[in-house]
């Protein structure tokens, strides 16, 4: 069976568009025009064969490695491919990948022994990266890393080129959509903001059944606070991720729950509840304990401190048949019983403090929210709900209101004096987290997983985000934007503003819990349900993957004439991607009018008719000529710093730091300078050299912008913007002013 063949089946019984009159529904609920389905080709045993004998023809002389495919569409690949393997190269190993980790039985994310081997996966197709980003980071979470793939369709789509590249993955593909005439015309937007992983940890003893809201980590100074499953309350080192303490709390473990609240810090002292019914009082810097307080069989509530009144408040949950839960507030210093409200139900849910009005705002087991007053627990009001309210409420002080979320399935606002209903707003699914307030609107999760974004000044619904997971993290702030995770292990930044989605983070597991942000909203820490605890720096500035706009302009380009085209920027290029915008490049242009006497003009790389002997050149890091072995400039991988590079500090300096931001390592450097009125010859970049590295341009100076065409696009880059382009693309740049135009011209690669 040929590779035509291949594809004439797959357009035969996998390629479906509305005019076969199928229901073709979108994950947004709308529909889509049409979409590849490859499980019944996969069913198709002499299909099936061929695309193993494809893969087996390009992989033959790679040396062992093993195979890995995410549930369900890769699972009849993998197999396959694992029983076609050559029988000079023996059996060869397969891992299943979980799209979520089994909460019965062993509880694994990846099934199949995992070998000491590097790791190919497979896929029936590739869009936008997700489904091979989650399984990258299942794979990581075993110590492995994903460098090369394996699918039927590569997309080709703009954000799953930006994938690969930023994960430095390579992959082949039998097609892409040319090959069955289509092509994307999405204009999402990218996400901008990229992150690095600083360190991460483990306790042992996570429970995966229960993918729920556990305790979450709260940062102090230089440590992380944060209960497990394993019942210990643990502080690490923010810096390092290493264990500065960890105290048990006797028999909670029994209860396979341990510790889920989530601790509060005030003067030096941590407080937090236990499943084994017990609060405590602990010393945050050694871990030894000041009190505890055997008070019921189980406490999950998370404390609330008011230092004002020397109380911390706690829910607490009785084994008895009558009043099974309490609303109580004890003495910080001693743990003292000071005051209580009994309910009939278990209570789980912890309280807010309103400060203008000294109320403690608290949702209880009864179904109903309540305003207590914060000295003597009085109740000043009490609001009705349909079931219980299973997290603490958010308050607004300036606006005097108060939201929460209800496992009635319902986003509340009340006035928080009165509770006086304000707003309401029915979702798809349980609401098990607490909203935020920033400025006028309000954010809050639900487990029919969307984010509501409401207009507190009009009441009314503003948008639902659709987020393919269920929401119980609690959303927090970070440098003007709302972050918050998902029961899929992804973290998503969304502009408070625009309500652009700007930041996309993947981890293995469920984030039931708030990220944390550090003070100078740089990095944040992570919990998952399963204990593992990580620290990520927000790596750049808020305009890293600035979006494009769609490009408008197709026409053809003429290139001897080389006219000028008016183009818009487009989220569907292909051969070019803005990394950064108003990058600060003042430095290095002084650098560079200092030691103008560097400018050479290098005959090689010109074209006398072109580029009119208007392109000259300073070459910071070059080809190593010492182990020529008669190849070529273009084939020589290995490069050195050049003599004159050491003028050019700030230059260096700012290329290193981008480098270590995209995990990358630096290679050739020059800078380039175009005369007025000038430009390059259309060329190619080919070569060994080229094929393993990416070409980044950062614009120095250019009055009108610099035009920039590769293969059939074009884009006009401005000063301080960073630009990836694809060289191994035919390419030329114009200078259209009176004045020379300066690029800093630089590659990464990815290490070894």
């Amino acid at each position: 069976m040929t590779l035509a063949s291949i594809q004439q089946t797959i357009a035969r019984i996998g390629f479906y568009t509305q005019e076969k009159d199928i229901p073709l529904i979108n994950k947004q609920g709308g529909k889509y025009h049409w979409l590849f389905d490859l499980r019944r080709v996969f069913m198709e045993t002499s299909t099936l064969q061929a695309i193993a004998q494809e893969f087996w023809g390009r992989y033959a002389s790679r040396g062992p490695f093993q195979l890995a495919g995410m549930e369900t569409a890769a699972i009849p690949l993998l197999t396959a491919l694992m029983l076609t393997a050559p029988d000079d190269r023996g059996p060869v190993n397969g891992l299943i990948i979980r799209k979520n980790r089994k909460t019965s039985g062993l509880c694994r994310a990846v099934e199949g022994e995992i070998l000491n081997l590097p790791i190919i996966l497979v896929d029936d197709t590739i869009n936008s990266g997700n489904s091979a980003e989650k399984a990258c980071a299942m794979l990581s979470l075993e110590g492995h890393e994903v460098r090369d793939m394996f699918v039927v369709i590569d997309f080709l789509s703009q954000k799953g080129r930006h994938w690969r590249r930023a994960n430095g993955v390579s992959i082949q593909t039998l097609f892409t959509l040319k090959d069955f005439g289509l092509q994307i015309s999405s204009t999402r937007t990218a996400a901008m903001q990229s992150y690095r992983e600083l360190w991460r940890t483990t306790t042992p003893g996570g429970i995966a059944y229960h993918i729920v809201p556990k305790s979450a980590p709260l940062l102090v100074e230089n440590k992380i606070y944060r209960g497990c499953d394993a019942a210990k309350m643990q502080a690490f080192s923010a810096e390092t991720g290493g264990l500065i303490w960890e105290y048990e709390a006797t028999g909670a473990a029994s209860s396979r729950k341990g510790i889920w609240s989530s601790p509060a810090w005030h003067d030096g002292k941590l407080y937090f509840g236990a499943y084994n019914g017990t609060l405590y009082c602990l010393d945050a810097t050694t871990g030894e304990e000041i009190w505890t307080r055997p008070e019921g069989e189980w406490v999950g509530a998370s404390p609330l401190i008011v230092d004002r009144h020397n109380l911390v408040y706690f829910g607490i949950e009785y084994a008895r048949p009558w009043a099974q839960g309490s609303l109580g507030a004890y003495d910080m210093d001693t743990g003292e019983k000071i005051w209580e409200h009994q309910v009939e139900k278990l209570q789980h849910g912890s309280p807010g403090y309103w400060r203008g009005g000294d109320l403690v705002i608290w949702g209880s087991a009864d179904h109903e929210m309540l305003g207590l007053d914060a000295r003597t627990g009085r109740i000043v009001w009490r609001f009705p709900t349909r079931r219980s309210v299973k997290y603490a409420p958010a308050i607004d002080e300036e606006r005097r209101l108060t939201a929460f979320a209800s496992f009635d399935k319902s986003i509340y606002i009340l006035d928080v004096a009165t509770g006086e209903k304000r707003g309401e707003w029915v979702t798809g699914e349980i609401c098990y987290t607490t909203p935020l307030f920033v400025g006028n609107k309000l954010f809050c999760g639900s487990g029919d997983r969307e984010l509501y974004i409401i207009d507190v000044d009009h009441m009314v619904l503003i948008r639902r985000i659709p987020l393919h997971a269920r929401i119980y993290a609690s959303p927090r702030v970070v440098d003007g934007r709302v972050i918050v995770a998902t029961n899929g292990g992804r973290v998503v930044e969304i502009d408070a503003a625009t309500l652009e989605i700007r930041g996309m983070l993947q981890l293995p597991d469920a984030v039931t819990n708030a990220v944390v942000v550090s003070d100078d909203q740089r990095r944040i820490i992570v919990s998952t349900y399963m204990n593992h605890l990580y620290a990520f720096e927000r790596t750049v500035s808020k305009e890293h993957l600035m979006s494009l706009a769609e490009k408008t302009v197709t026409a053809e380009v003429d290139v001897d004439d080389f006219p000028v085209i008016q183009t818009s920027r487009s989220s569907n290029l292909q051969n070019f991607e803005l990394v950064r915008t108003d990058t600060d490049v003042s430095h290095m242009l002084d650098e560079i009018k200092a030691h103008s006497e560097m400018w050479i003009a290098n005959n090689e790389r010109q074209d006398d008719t072109l580029a009119r002997k208007k392109m000259e050149h300073i070459f910071l890091r070059s080809a190593s000529f010492v182990n020529l072995n008669n190849k070529k400039p273009e084939d020589i991988h290995e490069s050195e710093p050049t003599p004159v590079a050491v003028h050019y500090p700030s230059v260096m300096q700012w290329i290193d730091i981008f480098a270590r931001q995209e995990d990358k390592r630096v290679a050739r450097v020059v800078l380039t300078r175009l005369g007025p009125d000038a430009r390059t010859c259309l060329h190619t970049d080919n070569g060994a050299y080229y094929q393993a590295r990416d070409r980044y341009h950062l614009v120095l100076s250019s009055t009108t912008g610099s035009r920039m065409m590769c293969g059939d696009e074009e884009v006009v880059m401005q000063e301080g913007e960073l630009w990836w382009l694809d060289n191994r693309q035919c390419h030329s740049v114009t200078n259209t002013s009176d004045k020379d135009q300066i690029h800093l011209v630089f590659d990464l690669e990815y290490p070894e």
